[in-house]
């Protein structure tokens, strides 16, 4: 795809020997969620998630609604608040 950024979605999903639709729903998988990713190719995902449920929904680009929509646990991040202060977030004293 980088090489024929000139080609539109029928002429890229020609070259790859599928139908448009089918060939968008292939790009989208690229925003899929970092920890999604890692699931899958961990074997670790939920046992409702399958190839039939990620193809057959439009995927979300929002990650949490990701999560949601294909049964993962709400991810979470601990930032501890004292760490928050002199990374550009807030000015610092």
């Amino acid at each position: 795809m980088e090489e024929n950024r000139n080609l539109n979605l029928e002429e890229l999903a020609k070259q790859f020997g599928c139908r448009r639709a089918s060939f968008t729903k292939l790009i989208k998988m690229n925003y899929l969620a970092p920890d999604i990713l890692t699931s899958i190719f961990d074997g670790t995902q939920p046992e409702q998630f399958d190839r039939a449920m990620l193809l057959g929904v439009n995927i979300p680009n929002d990650w949490a609604i990701q999560r949601k929509l294909f049964g993962f646990d709400e991810h979470r991040r601990e930032i501890k608040p004292r760490l928050m202060f002199g990374r550009g977030m807030w000015p610092s004293n």
